[in-house]
């Protein structure tokens, strides 16, 4: 007789265990014990661990893939030349997800913006380590630590100034500070803390000038909800004036502001951006004092008033 499995056993106990503390009416039992009129066989169907379950779906899909890799690296192969053989590797590497294709592709530069390719669809990792060129395996590295918030591939970049740039760049674009953390140098981790909590005072923490005029000028061009003046903290006046400039023509324009560059060619250009945007009249070209920004103004927005 086929001895009754672990599953089945404890269904059955679990059973009896609820029949036994139930009076005949339903109710709890009183002492009296209720007469079992019939018995029901409960059948349990026994069922694999997840882990097996997983184990084996992902082996008949690794056999799959590798059925379809073969059978593609063939079809690439049969190509008349090494160019049309390389593409069709590379093409099917980013569709399949194969790191195995682009390994195919006989010119190095190639199979390494395909394994870069690979990675960044994937959103993985591991293809990165297969680059041969440093620069190109740093930016692949970076670009999964943007794209999946994980600011530990950073680590994975060479050089600690590349490591600092990876989390700044990480932290200013989420405008999460906790991603400043672990950048090396003070001047580094100030900047990254001011710009990406968007608050300008933190530059204050820097004593270098020129440190701390880099620091004023990334968080007033972060601030795109207020004004130029944020430029004004800036000590240097040609960074001061770059930074209002850049502020008028790419992030909120005021053309008044634009008078307040001492550097005429820089007013001159920061007029002229406002009137061919429609931000300014262009009846007003003749105020724009470089001659031939002046004339072209005219000649193409308008006449003098």
């Amino acid at each position: 007789m086929k001895k009754p499995s672990l599953l089945m056993l404890a269904a059955l106990a679990t059973a009896c265990a609820i029949s036994l503390c139930l009076t005949d009416d339903g109710g709890p039992s009183g002492g009296t014990q209720p007469t079992i009129e019939s018995t029901t066989t409960i059948a349990v169907e026994e069922t694999r661990p997840a882990e097996e379950e997983d184990v084996t779906t992902t082996r008949a899909a690794t056999t799959t893939l590798l059925a379809d890799v073969s059978a593609i690296s063939g079809k690439c192969a049969s190509r008349p030349n090494v160019t049309s053989r390389n593409s069709c590797y590379a093409d099917n590497a980013m569709e399949a997800g194969s790191t195995q294709l682009c390994g195919l592709i006989s010119v190095q530069t190639e199979a390494d913006e395909c394994y870069r390719g690979v990675a960044i669809s994937g959103e993985a990792p591991e293809p990165c380590t297969l680059i041969s060129r440093d620069a190109l395996r740093d930016e692949c590295y970076k670009s999964i630590a943007y794209r999946t918030r994980n600011v530990a591939l950073c680590d994975s970049v060479s050089g600690g100034e590349q490591q600092d740039s990876c989390r700044y760049t990480l932290a200013v674009d989420t405008k999460n500070q906790t991603y400043c953390g672990g950048i090396r140098t003070n001047a580094s981790l100030f900047r990254c803390l001011a710009v990406s909590g968007k608050n300008i005072s933190i530059c204050n923490f820097l004593a270098d000038r020129k440190t701390k005029d880099n620091c004023y000028y990334a968080v007033a061009l972060s601030l795109r909800t207020q004004t130029a003046a944020n430029c004004d903290y800036i000590s240097d006046i040609g960074m001061r004036e770059d930074c209002i400039y850049k502020f008028l023509t790419t992030i909120r324009a005021d053309a008044e502001k634009c008078f307040t560059l001492t550097n005429l060619t820089m007013q001159s250009r920061c007029l002229y951006e406002h009137v061919s945007r429609g931000k300014m009249n262009p009846q007003l070209c003749y105020l724009i004092k470089d001659s031939v920004l002046s004339e072209n103004c005219t000649a193409t927005y308008g006449t003098p008033a």
